[in-house]
């Protein structure tokens, strides 16, 4: 996986792409993920979100759950949270980028916001360079899962190699020092 810049939204933009040979003949596959950065004192505390979540059930759901468990109704919130964690990464996605990375002594979480083929031409405000960005998009846009002769497959390796270089901790480090900044001053 590797990081292409962040969103307006402050979401940090990453890529997963290659080539494939699932059908037979060697393809080029492309996936996006979106991960947006958090401090623990941003985060929603277990409670609330566990609270949230019984909330949200159905009352056939909650009365099973009780049942099940030799649980009272008030029960229900403090024994789903023992029994999920109340780690941030326990309740909160943040399985695109499981990181934790400290930025200027603040430990940063990144929640999973969306993944596939999302497109954030549109969407992006920083990029970790420009060049490779929009040759990967043209060759998305050109061969996303079809078949690719011997010439693509090595602009492909080579993008690959040219991405290999970049410090995917020291950019996503900057990206968050940026969209601290931007959300400062757009905000």
């Amino acid at each position: 996986m590797y990081i292409l810049g962040a969103t307006e939204a402050g979401e940090l933009v990453f890529v997963e792409f290659g080539i494939t040979h699932r059908n037979g003949y060697p393809e080029f596959t492309a996936s996006f993920n979106g991960v947006r950065p958090f401090t623990e004192e941003e985060a929603i505390s277990p409670e609330e979100y566990f609270e949230m979540l019984v909330d949200d059930m159905g009352n056939d759901e909650k009365w099973d759950l009780c049942e099940q468990n030799d649980l009272r109704p008030s029960e229900l919130v403090e024994w789903i949270m023992q029994n999920n964690g109340f780690e941030i990464q326990d309740y909160i996605d943040c399985s695109l980028y499981p990181e934790i990375i400290d930025v200027d002594g603040v430990d940063y979480y990144f929640e999973s916001v969306w993944c596939g083929q999302h497109d954030t031409r549109m969407e992006m405000l920083f990029y970790v360079d420009n060049n490779l960005y929009y040759e990967l998009h043209e060759l998305w846009d050109n061969y996303h899962l079809k078949q690719v002769d011997d010439d693509v497959i090595q602009r492909i390796e080579k993008l690959q190699k040219e991405f290999e270089k970049i410090d995917e901790e020291s950019w996503v480090k900057t990206l968050v020092r940026l969209i601290n900044h931007y959300k400062k001053e757009v905000y």
